[in-house]
């Protein structure tokens, strides 16, 4: 009986071993990443397949692409939504290229008499791809932005 209890017992371990304390891959983090997520201001984020679409509040906002390495998770941006932008600009209500928004960037800084320099493009560049760290825990998402504190948190929807 003993013999039976410790063998069951080291089956018991040997499964968890192997099944539960396995890492994860990166194929598994993408997948459990996939779905429609929602913060607690109501903005979503849809990712599916390598592609994203986030709005604000039923507006939307940013479309592109996303790779998973690891823990990390780049997003990187292909259109944007026009429409009142809080800096003032005021846009048609569509989505606008990268191309297009460098170049009412460059019409509005030469409007207010600035030069498009190498470190305003560079700036521009990299407001077009965000590295984050991101751990999906059952129906909780939370991405932390480099250089941030605060970690958003997003529920599975």
């Amino acid at each position: 009986m003993k013999k039976r209890v410790l063998l069951t017992l080291l089956a018991f371990t040997l499964v968890n071993v192997l099944f539960v304390s396995c890492p994860i891959t990166e194929e598994q983090q993408k997948r459990a990443l996939e779905g429609t997520w929602v913060d607690a201001y109501g903005a979503t984020i849809d990712f599916n397949n390598g592609k994203f679409i986030s709005n604000h509040v039923s507006i939307p906002y940013l479309k592109g692409t996303y790779t998973v390495s690891g823990a990390a998770l780049t997003l990187t941006i292909i259109d944007v939504w026009g429409g009142k932008w809080d800096n003032g600009f005021d846009l048609q209500n569509r989505y606008y290229s990268k191309a297009e928004i460098k170049e009412i960037f460059i019409q509005e800084y030469a409007k207010v008499g600035y030069e498009w320099t190498a470190d305003a493009n560079r700036n521009f560049e990299d407001m077009f791809t965000q590295t984050m760290t991101f751990e999906v825990n059952g129906n909780t998402l939370t991405l932390t932005e480099e250089g941030s504190q605060q970690p958003k948190k997003y529920t599975r929807r």
